[in-house]
């Protein structure tokens, strides 16, 4: 707080003082969390790169229905169409007519960044899968710090997949779904704040059941295994489906699409608050509104990671069907390798540890000793 005294009025009597009041800038918060997130995403993907675990994963390609390969070529197809799509209308329309970039065009962008946590639920052991017939260079998870899951480097992210999919499909979902609440609005004029946020959860978490079943039915990746088998659709297939992850992904879509539509009478996200008040040009503030909306929705996204990270220790045995089929275990467990699929009975393994074969055979890495047996020096 800055205090300036003007003086004094009468007979001594001090005038009063001109007090500028230091509020707090959210935006201030937010950009930091920005720069910590493309600081800690440059680095993940920059020593991927560096240090020559960017392989293509290629376990199982050569045993793959061919009507599986069809739609792995389809869907990449469709998904680079859409983003491109969604980038003109969201990026470069607005921008060749403002001059300068949109919310909705650096929401764009940024969810195409956001793409880097993408594989983090394998963090502690692998849950998912992908198609390992999709372009891809393995994965860069094993990058992210304190990664504990042997083998994650496999996992066959598809690049021109998975990644036009968070710009094209996620983000398209939330400007669909704030048009759904916009109408909920008009007809229910009542409707109050809450009322609005459960429209959007519904449409988004029905949203996801729907596309998500069609997304494993066709073999574009597994959910390996599951929490609860009664809760969970077509239990013991490749397509299994768990009915917590429309409602924990539901959610954090929601939190993300009422990012964007509740804003203040300045237009501004609650990321943003604040931005009118430094004292900056026009571009540094752009800057510090995408480092914050930046930083605020990779926040968001590490709520539905953390917790799937704590399901996927909790999950039942991968399905048999799973295990059957190496192009969607991609070589991290299961037939093939020296590590068995996560199960209730089987413990946690961390890269060059001691571990358990699928035929139940102990493996004892080189350099690693066993602890002394019970009794013995």
């Amino acid at each position: 707080m800055n205090i300036a005294t003007k003086g004094t009025v009468g007979l001594g009597a001090p005038r009063p003082l001109d007090v500028e009041v230091r509020t707090f800038k959210p935006i201030k918060l937010w950009a930091a969390m920005g720069v910590f997130f493309a600081v800690l995403e440059t680095w993940v993907i920059v020593t991927w790169i560096t240090s020559g675990k960017a392989k293509e994963s290629t376990a199982g390609r050569s045993v793959e229905p061919g009507w599986m390969k069809f739609g792995v070529t389809f869907q990449e197809i469709l998904y680079c169409i859409v983003a491109l799509i969604g980038c003109y209308f969201f990026v470069v329309r607005p921008w060749r007519r403002d001059k300068h970039i949109s919310l909705d065009g650096m929401l764009f962008l940024i969810f195409a960044l956001l793409y880097w946590q993408d594989p983090i639920t394998n963090y502690i052991q692998p849950y998912f899968g992908y198609n390992a017939d999709f372009f891809n260079l393995g994965s860069w998870v094993t990058n992210i710090p304190g990664w504990i899951s042997p083998h994650g480097n496999l996992l066959p992210e598809p690049l021109i997949a998975s990644g036009p999919i968070y710009p094209g499909w996620v983000f398209l979902f939330i400007v669909i779904a704030n048009y759904v609440m916009r109408k909920a609005k008009e007809r229910y004029p009542r409707l109050g704040t809450f009322g609005l946020v459960m429209v959007c959860f519904g449409f988004l978490a029905l949203s996801d059941l729907v596309f998500e079943c069609i997304f494993v039915r066709t073999g574009y990746y597994v959910y390996a295994a599951t929490w609860g088998k009664d809760i969970t659709l077509f239990s013991g297939h490749y397509y299994q489906f768990p009915l917590y992850e429309p409602v924990l992904w539901g959610g954090v879509w929601t939190v993300w699409a009422c990012l964007r539509y509740f804003k203040n009478d300045k237009g501004q996200t609650v990321a943003e608050r604040g931005v009118d008040e430094l004292r900056s040009g026009a571009k540094p503030r752009r800057g510090l509104r995408f480092l914050a909306l930046y930083g605020i929705c990779n926040g968001i996204f590490m709520l539905y990671n953390v917790p799937m990270i704590w399901v996927s220790t909790q999950v039942n045995n991968w399905s048999t069907d799973v295990q059957s089929r190496p192009y969607l275990t991609d070589g991290m467990c299961g037939p093939g390798t020296t590590y068995a699929c996560p199960g209730p009975g089987t413990p946690i393994f961390k890269p060059h540890s001691i571990h358990i074969t699928p035929e139940g055979k102990i493996i004892v890495p080189q350099g690693v000793k066993l602890p002394p047996l019970p009794g013995h020096d």
